[in-house]
């Protein structure tokens, strides 16, 4: 055995579920107006930052622009499953991505392509607010298959977003071999990650090093955790050695999906003066951006020796510890693929009060 996690005599109330998830929540749905291309349109009204006029937000890349841009027209993920595992289950998923294939000029699904393995039924439905994952796994779906067409998609949902369901999800695609790769948007900060836990998930990624199961998890949207938590931290499970911490950057794809530049992703903001001629307290405030640093419990694995510099590993003093990302592509919220909810429900997902959230 190697470990036995949630024993504790604390007093807990228990609440009685049905086990049937809620219906979606209201839609949410940024207003434009939009660049369809970085640069494409520009603000020409309101006042300049950083010696130009800004431009507008992209209205999320498409499939087809974010493979021109990162060279992948040759790697379609032929003959390549990716399994996706969150919480819960959105039950339009199926209509969902097929809509958003469609209007978005991404190959249509074919028969099988898209399936899903799922629990027996649904806890800690309100504590986790289930709806609020719909959105992240419609997101990861459709980003998926607008990236890699031809790979097969299984989406594992976990029964809830505590750590023993989503280890059950993890586990099935190990014990079943359901995927050559593991995406996973979700995760949490590293304060609040116990030993026991740790070791529980390594254990499954290490099995699946072993068949040869890559596993990828966001490394999270709120940079280094300071502006959220008081603290600068990583993320787990993407603080883990045996995953590959995937982080986030913002990309520029010009016309003809053309590849113009690429940096980490950082966003501040900053509201308009009263007056209209200036922006009050610029570059602003922090308000998202691509999780990353150095973590305080898992040592530096051995492919990082010589490879990250001592002033990231030695960061917080003592010996050489884990960093992260590993790898990064575009996450920028301003950029990244928008959701289809043919249901008109959530298109963004909020933090749940429970141990795991969706992390992008």
């Amino acid at each position: 055995m190697l470990t036995v996690t949630g024993l504790n005599d604390a007093p807990r109330p228990a609440k009685r579920h049905s086990g049937e998830l809620p219906p979606p929540e209201g839609v949410f749905r940024n207003s434009g107006p939009f660049s369809s291309y970085y640069g494409s349109r520009a603000d020409e009204v309101l006042p300049s930052a950083y010696g130009s006029k800004a431009p507008y937000a992209i209205k999320g890349y498409t499939g087809k622009q974010l493979r021109a841009a990162y060279q992948a027209k040759k790697w379609t993920g032929k003959n390549v499953t990716v399994a996706i595992t969150d919480a819960y289950a959105s039950p339009t998923i199926a209509r969902d991505a097929d809509t958003y294939a469609a209007r978005h000029g991404d190959p249509r699904y074919r028969r099988g392509q898209l399936s899903q393995v799922l629990p027996e039924g649904y806890t800690h439905i309100e504590e986790c607010g289930a709806a609020g994952w719909y959105g992240e796994e419609t997101l990861d779906v459709e980003a998926v298959h607008a990236v890699a067409p031809d790979a097969d998609l299984v989406y594992v949902g976990g029964a809830s977003c505590m750590d023993d369901d989503l280890l059950d999800s993890l586990g099935k695609i190990v014990d079943g071999h359901l995927a050559d790769l593991v995406s996973n948007s979700w995760g949490d900060i590293e304060a609040n990650e116990t030993p026991d836990v740790a070791a529980a998930y390594d254990q499954l990624f290490q099995q699946g090093a072993v068949q040869g199961i890559g596993f990828y998890f966001s490394s999270g949207d709120n940079g280094d955790e300071a502006a959220n938590t008081g603290t600068k931290q990583v993320d787990t499970p993407a603080n883990s050695a045996w995953v590959t911490a995937v982080g986030g950057t913002s990309l520029a794809v010009g016309k003809h999906d053309a590849y113009q530049w690429e940096t980490g992703w950082g966003t501040r903001k900053a509201v308009l003066s009263k007056d209209g001629h200036d922006w009050t307290g610029f570059p602003g405030t922090f308000s998202g951006g691509a999780g990353g640093g150095t973590s305080k419990t898992v040592a530096q694995p051995f492919y990082q020796r010589g490879v990250v510099p001592d002033g990231l590993a030695k960061a917080n003093g003592g010996g050489a510890m884990r960093t992260v990302p590993d790898i990064a592509a575009v996450a920028d919220r301003s950029a990244r693929p928008r959701p289809c909810r043919t249901d008109r429900s959530a298109m963004t997902s909020t933090a749940s009060a429970a141990p795991h959230w969706p992390r992008r």
